[in-house]
């Protein structure tokens, strides 16, 4: 049996190990066919989300949007972003995104007023940005019943956000910033400050 079975497994190496360039090749050209044709459906099926998507923009799914009944909810994308998949946008109001960004994996933004991502952005993944936060100053009503506050959210150019970072009502995150990952962003980021943890804090700045 163990003779069968290093036979089975030289015969499985011929065949198919050494020729992974060759699969990666043709997966990578099916790869882009197929963002392309997704583009166009997003463009087809979503494009009354959207105010504008730029030129060379391409999605690797299909975005989930979750309009409320309050007010529009409306995208306005610039050229060479991409954006992957799962991405969920929900609430009202208006996402702008400059050029040449990057949005990963199960990045969730929830608008309630204006989301204002700059030039040059890297969004990791799981990143969650929210406008708004609950009111919670009446103990004698639910929270549920107390409203919301809504202050707008604006990402300059060239920022890195990394993983499974929030980002909180009001904030400003200046341009050449670093979140680290995991963070919390409760206030606003000087322009190149590294920041992390909960709450984000400083740790240096890029600036020599």
């Amino acid at each position: 049996m163990k003779i069968i079975a290093n036979l089975i497994g030289s015969l499985l190496r011929i065949i198919f190990v050494g020729r992974n360039l060759f699969f990666q090749k043709f997966y990578k050209l099916f790869y882009k066919v197929k963002i392309v044709f997704i583009t166009y459906f997003v463009i087809i099926t979503k494009g009354h989300y959207f105010s504008s998507i730029g030129n060379f923009t391409f999605f690797s799914g299909i975005p989930v949007f979750q309009p409320d009944s309050r007010d529009f909810l409306i995208l306005d994308v610039g050229e060479h972003c991409f954006f992957h998949h799962p991405i969920r946008i929900r609430g009202h109001g208006l996402v702008i995104i400059g050029d040449n960004v990057c949005i990963q994996d199960g990045v969730i933004m929830t608008v309630t007023k204006e989301i204002h991502i700059g030039n040059n952005v890297l969004i990791a993944d799981n990143v969650s940005i929210r406008t708004a936060d609950h009111k919670f100053e009446n103990i004698n009503e639910p929270i549920i019943k107390q409203g919301e506050n809504s202050q707008s959210i604006y990402i300059e150019d060239d920022v890195w956000i990394g993983a499974n970072v929030v980002v909180l009502k009001g904030v400003t995150i200046g341009r050449g910033a670093i979140i680290a990952a995991n963070a919390v962003v409760s206030k606003n980021v000087e322009p190149y400050q590294i920041v992390g943890g909960v709450p984000a804090r400083f740790i240096k700045s890029r600036i020599k």
